[in-house]
């Protein structure tokens, strides 16, 4: 991975777009979505940003070059036609700015991704400027996949946020937010029921901690393919949602990619099954990752039975792979 992908806070920083026309003014309608403030730097502007400036929506620097502001923006976008132009920009910047050179990846040090945009839940998605197409592809299907109130949805979440973080023990908090986010708020929000989303969310809050359920863990056995997208749907499902994932030294770090990030892995020869009764009190899911095939997992899955361990046993995927499943929507 080459360029890493991060989210810039862009609140009260100045963002400096070299050049007044098209490619200018594709930069600015993204940019006029955030909270920076925009300076249009060209000795003439196109009607469009020429509108933005009536408006007071962005700034303007009627030259074709100001070292000065340069040097002093946070954020350089180089989108004029002329390579000569462009290239003083790149010049000019520090290495602590964030230069982009409209298409021209190599002169960058910053790339802009494809965005599915439900402000505030924002995905990008980007391929190190091998592949526009490619980004497009993926973008078009994620726009179909996502719900266009998903956006709202996380404004509701966020009202909560302090009230969940004063009434809800740490070890509960995700927990308690993975129930609103996969059960019933978010069914009703998608059915447009927003007020009983919002009630239910209320109501439970009240009541959470105390009625949180006691029981032991549940224990996914997962056996590990020799490739990755060969994970079942499940599979993938449980390694998203674990507390912790044991796994037998012979897993290959690719695996790892579709775990949660923040899922505690631990090597099983670390920890004895039968030293699974010790883990936190807070642990609700565990995931055994293995590379033994799932018709010899049948004892391990009584030994973890014998410690009144919820158990189930997820073979290999025979069936076409995560990826694919994805893709097909």
């Amino acid at each position: 991975m080459r360029y890493f992908p991060l989210f810039l806070d862009t609140q009260n920083r100045s963002v400096l777009v070299a050049g007044g026309g098209e490619q200018a003014a594709q930069k600015v309608r993204l940019l006029l979505k955030s909270q920076a403030h925009i300076t249009v730097m060209a000795p003439s502007l196109s009607d469009e940003l020429a509108s933005y400036l009536q408006k007071n929506l962005i700034s303007h620097a009627n030259t074709v070059y100001d070292e000065n502001l340069a040097q002093k923006a946070d954020f350089v976008f180089a989108a004029t036609p002329c390579a000569g132009i462009n290239g003083i920009f790149i010049h000019a910047a520090s290495n602590a700015q964030t230069i982009n050179v409209v298409d021209k990846p190599s002169l960058s040090n910053s790339i802009m991704p494809a965005l599915v945009d439900r402000d505030p839940v924002v995905v990008a998605i980007g391929t190190e400027g091998t592949s526009p197409v490619i980004a497009r592809y993926i973008k078009n299907n994620l726009e179909h996949a996502l719900e266009h109130s998903l956006g709202n949805f996380a404004l509701l979440c966020a009202e909560f946020r302090k009230k969940v973080s004063s009434s809800i023990p740490d070890e509960l908090k995700r927990h308690f937010w993975e129930w609103v986010v996969f059960s019933s708020p978010f069914q009703l929000w998608k059915q447009k029921r927003y007020l009983k989303a919002r009630q239910l969310i209320q109501n439970t809050l009240k009541t959470f901690a105390s009625s949180f359920p006691k029981n032991t863990p549940f224990v996914s056995i997962i056996s590990a393919c020799k490739q990755p997208d060969m994970l079942s749907v499940r599979a993938v499902q449980r390694m998203q949602n674990a507390d912790i994932i044991l796994h037998s030294p012979d897993i290959p770090p690719s695996f790892f990619e579709f775990a949660r990030r923040d899922a505690l892995r631990t090597p099983v020869s670390a920890l004895p099954l039968n030293d699974i009764s010790a883990l936190p009190s807070s642990t609700r899911n565990i995931v055994f990752l293995t590379t033994a095939p799932s018709k010899t997992l049948s004892p391990l899955a009584e030994k973890l039975a014998q410690h009144n361990r919820n158990t189930e046993i997820i073979p290999c995927s025979c069936h076409p792979s995560i990826s694919q499943h994805i893709a097909n929507g």
